[in-house]
């Protein structure tokens, strides 16, 4: 368990929110395999109402096309909440390229469907420790360009 070596006194907590149940419970096991605290849920309604409960996480892992509350709306949920606003998220969709053409805002790390999992497990772990975020004029590239140029500058 990486992280739990790395980090003895604390377990970093990662929000899931993704609709369909089998990649929720996929990344869930991986994320969890690592060390991670997981709490998932099938939609933003329902990610919110988690937000709400306990600790807030390190980072959120969000879905963008969901039932009930859209990956769109919870955010601009998050975006109304000085304290939830500033927790990280990490959008994965296989819609990302018209969500950015269109979105307000790409202040986010963005993963195309289906993710990498090495790529995911490292943006989520650089996350965790404040370093994931990519310079402001690269925040619409594709993450795994964001993350190599991250690894040169270490």
């Amino acid at each position: 368990m990486l992280f739990n070596s790395q980090f003895p006194d604390r377990k970093h907590r990662v929000l899931l929110v993704e609709d369909d149940e089998p990649i929720r419970s996929s990344l869930q096991l991986l994320l969890e395999d690592k060390g991670y605290s997981v709490r998932a849920a099938q939609n933003g309604k329902e990610a919110i109402s988690l937000l709400r409960e306990g600790e807030p996480p390190h980072v959120i892992l969000l879905d963008l096309m969901m039932p009930v509350m859209t990956g769109s709306m919870f955010l601009e949920a998050l975006r109304n909440d000085v304290e939830l606003s500033r927790i990280p998220v990490i959008i994965m969709s296989a819609w990302l390229h018209h969500w950015t053409e269109n979105s307000r805002s790409t202040e986010h790390i963005m993963l195309q469907k289906p993710v990498d999992p090495d790529q995911l497990l490292e943006i989520v772990r650089r996350s965790c420790l404040g370093t994931a975020e990519p310079p402001a004029a690269e925040r619409w590239r594709p993450a795994r360009a964001a993350l190599r140029e991250g690894e040169a500058r270490e």
